[in-house]
């Protein structure tokens, strides 16, 4: 008796679950009725669930759902996909003679340890049997959807015979940080729940063990940056895909990285990386809600309740931000057990720890770059101090406009890999579109970083004026030559010079030289730039020209207007023009202006074989020249109408016609293409003249006085003076005949 008594003392004690494994024998003052055993055949049920809590429920071995761990305020969660395996220890004739109350010394309590027969793997952290034990294996079941797994046939395809088992969990969800102890299982047992307790035997035997938990979260935030800059901005409507390591580490601990070939959005044998779409408390179940893999107003995504395993995020869309390079290159990270982490994975598949972040809660920044283009214009009269390149200047018809382009690459266009078949699909062109201007074409007309002609890249001119009057040129780039230009920054600049064409217009609109960058945008898992992607960013400046309108009057403000009257216009140009005069030697009598350079306007040139320079009033006594610059100008008088006199000094006319500029601050797309630094949101003419003063030109009114004429010959006046004439010779006659008398008397 008393080793009857030690003896189920000892089974009891062993066979109680404690953490993981919950009691399944009969406790120790249960008296074993009389082994008159009903059937030969019986089942284990395990119910398996998740529990992080420290309560624990009373174990019947009765299907019961106050078993479940945890307290009544809590339930737990059912785990699915734990893989449970079933060994025979001992058989029913064992059983039965344990059971019939015989002493036997024989019985060792070793019997009833489950660390007789198993022990812990210290590499996996699985359970396996101890090397040299020998039992039957009875067979392997996973928990379903609900927990649960139930052994109740051998594999002989019998009802699951009495005995004594062995039950091992030799795989775990991921989301498992240890799986639970091994337990031993009578059957059947003594019942020890409300039905006939310990009074009968129990052959159908439900266990609960629970299971320890750990799930990891992240927070992708999406940035965007232009070129290499440092200066970053979230990027909103941007969407990715999730992806899953679900493949066998390699025995060197290397995984196979994520390439276009092994991974798959659904279910595919071979492939080692799955799409996982759906919350879930397990690992690639795929059920609950769908994630929300779209990045918000604040650039991010948040994934919450990831079990263990290595992950990747992998770009598909950028959204709206078209403009910005679609990079599928995989972001890597890894959660374990208690803690998460970004990492890196080489091409062979080595894994390292990016950073030292363990935080269970993981935050991760991806970025995407784009390129940029910015058209600038030289500054005609740059203030001191201020920049020599500006988005907008004013310039006369006929200059030659200097221009500067500046192009920023990204580092992910440098680095892309092409496919040799793809060689000639990379794109990177600039293009030039100018309105009421022309490109000057040539050899050494457009410099790339201050180099006429540079290996890798082709120009090429506009053979025909485009619909604003213009001229413009392609500049195409290979990847080799973007390398060379930026080296390891990310900029360079194409310089040019424009002509500004005759009916250039004068409005606020201005007259636009707009630049367009085009470039592939998009880059494939495995570094490769996709052929037929591409987006386009556009900006430009703005060149303003103006003119001068002249009223002619005679002899009052309000006078007779005066038409034929012919000036030439002079502006104030740079000393040593070609062609200039000093001031004086047109008539100018001012003490600066008088020693400063001009040179003559043209006035139209475009009639055949001669160049008009002459402004000539119309019948309405006004005329007019457009197309001029900010400046110095005067009007030289060289021919006027009958009875008035030519005026006799040239008039001095300032345009002093400033603009008031907003340039537009956000971004906008067009078409797919996006357009910025695009033109002036506000543009107001101001300081032309007092009459005048908000339009794009100088009016001036010049008065024409009539002389004094001489009589005209033939005339009365004329015979008048002959008549004196005769009579003063008459009287000249008398007086020499008198004298000559008065001589001869004396």
């Amino acid at each position: 008796m008393k080793l009857k008594r030690l003896l189920t003392a000892a089974l009891s004690a062993v066979m109680a679950l404690s953490v993981c494994a919950l009691p399944a024998m009969a406790d120790d003052g249960a008296t074993t009725p009389n082994p008159v055993w009903s059937q030969d055949h019986g089942s284990i049920t395990i119910h398996k669930y998740e529990w992080n809590g420290t309560n624990g429920n009373y174990a019947t071995g009765e299907d019961n759902v106050n078993q479940l761990p945890g307290d009544t305020s809590t339930t737990p969660s059912p785990l699915k996909d734990a893989e449970f395996t079933l060994y025979e220890v001992k058989d029913a004739a064992w059983l039965k003679a344990y059971y019939s109350g015989k002493p036997d010394d024989t019985i060792q309590a070793s019997v009833f340890d489950w660390n007789t027969y198993a022990e812990k793997d210290t590499t996996s952290g699985d359970y396996k049997l101890r090397d040299g034990v020998s039992v039957p294996l009875v067979g392997k079941k996973n928990t379903d959807a609900n927990g649960v797994a139930t052994f109740d046939k051998a594999a002989s395809n019998q009802n699951l015979p009495l005995g004594l088992y062995l039950v091992m969990e030799t795989k775990s969800p991921d989301q498992v940080t240890t799986p639970c102890e091994p337990f031993l299982v009578s059957v059947p047992m003594t019942r020890v729940g409300t039905t006939n307790p310990k009074s009968d035997w129990l052959y159908d035997v439900h266990v609960y063990p629970k299971n320890r938990t750990s799930y990891g979260n992240i927070t992708l935030t999406k940035m965007g940056q232009v070129g290499n800059s440092t200066d970053t901005a979230a990027l909103s409507g941007v969407t990715f895909k999730l992806y899953k390591f679900v493949g066998t580490k390699n025995a060197d601990g290397k995984i196979n990285a994520f390439t276009t070939t092994n991974f798959t959005d659904a279910e595919e044998t071979g492939k080692v990386w799955k799409q996982i779409t759906k919350a879930s408390t397990a690992a690639g179940d795929n059920t609950g809600s769908d994630f929300g893999l779209t990045t918000g107003s604040n650039g991010k995504i948040t994934v919450n309740g990831l079990s263990a395993g290595y992950y990747c995020f992998v770009e598909q869309s950028v959204g709206e931000n078209k403009a910005f390079i679609t990079d599928q290159t995989p972001h890597y990270f890894e959660v374990k057990g208690e803690n998460s982490q970004e990492v890196t994975v080489a091409e062979d598949g080595t894994v390292k720890t990016k950073g030292s972040s363990a935080a269970s809660n993981l935050e991760m920044t991806v970025t995407d770059p784009r390129p940029d283009v910015e058209k600038q214009v030289k500054d005609r009269t740059p203030a001191v101090g201020g920049e020599e390149y500006v988005k907008a200047s004013d310039y006369s018809v006929g200059d030659d406009v200097p221009y500067k382009v500046t192009v920023k690459v990204p580092q992910a266009l440098l680095d892309a890999k092409i496919k040799p078949e793809d060689a000639d699909k990379f794109v990177f062109e600039v293009k030039d579109t100018p309105e009421h201007l022309t490109v000057n074409d040539g050899v050494k007309a457009v410099k790339v970083d201050g180099t006429a002609v540079i290996e890798g890249v082709t120009i090429t001119y506009d053979a025909n004026k485009n619909l604003n009057g213009g001229k413009g040129f392609t500049a195409k780039f290979t990847q080799a030559a973007l390398k060379n230009l930026v080296g390891s920054g990310d900029t360079f600049t194409i310089e040019y010079t424009a002509k500004l064409l005759k009916g250039a217009d004068m409005t606020t609109a201005g007259n636009r030289n707009t630049v367009s960058l085009k470039y592939s945008n998009k880059i494939d898992a495995d570094g490769n730039i996709v052929p037929g992607k591409s987006s386009e960013i556009e900006g430009g400046a703005v060149v303003y020209t103006f003119g001068i309108h002249v009223e002619k009057r005679g002899d009052t403000a309000n006078g007779a207007k005066l038409s034929g009257v012919k000036f030439n216009v002079y502006k104030e140009v740079a000393a040593g023009t070609a062609g200039a005069v000093v001031g004086s030697d047109i008539g100018i009598t001012d003490a600066t202006d008088k020693t400063k350079s001009f040179a003559k306007v043209v006035i139209d040139d475009t009639k055949a074989g001669a160049t008009q320079f002459d402004l000539v009033t119309g019948a309405d006594g006004t005329a007019k020249v457009d197309g001029l610059a900010n400046g110095t100008y005067y009007l030289v008088e060289t021919a006027t109408v009958k009875d008035y006199n030519l005026l006799s000094a040239p008039v001095k006319v300032e345009i002093n016609v400033s603009y008031t500029k907003t340039w537009t601050a956000v971004d906008t797309y067009v078409g797919g293409k996006l357009t910025h630094h695009r033109e002036y949101t506000d543009v107001e003419y101001f300081g032309g003249t007092s009459e005048n003063p908000n339009k794009g030109f100088a009016t001036t009114t010049i008065i024409n006085r009539k002389g004094f004429n001489l009589p005209v010959t033939g005339g009365f006046g004329t015979l008048l003076f002959s008549g004196i004439g005769v009579l003063l010779v008459l009287a000249g006659v008398s007086v020499l005949f008198s004298l000559k008398k008065k001589n001869k008397r004396a």
